[in-house]
């Protein structure tokens, strides 16, 4: 596995008290052995703490033992590595 891939997006978080936050993200991968390490970096956008900037990191693996090799990777499974932080 190769990894060091970067891709950027959005996404949006309902909290408890039924505010939202829209963050822009980057995520990169990590590379070698640690290719499905990624780190998680952005800003939240709009909504409830708007300005602030967020980071995290989550370890990633294909669901259902899926090869991606051959196919494009469909789906996958995470655990948090470092908690989502905003500051």
């Amino acid at each position: 596995m190769k990894g060091g891939g970067t891709q950027k997006g959005t996404s949006t978080t309902k909290w408890k008290n039924g505010k939202s936050s829209t963050f822009s993200v980057t995520v990169k991968e990590g590379t070698g052995s640690n290719y499905n390490l990624a780190t998680i970096t952005g800003k939240v956008t709009k909504g409830l703490f708007a300005g602030k900037l967020v980071a995290g990191q989550v370890r990633f693996s294909a669901a259902n033992n899926q090869m991606c090799v051959s196919k494009p990777l469909t789906k996958v499974t995470f655990v948090q590595t470092k908690p989502l932080v905003l500051h």
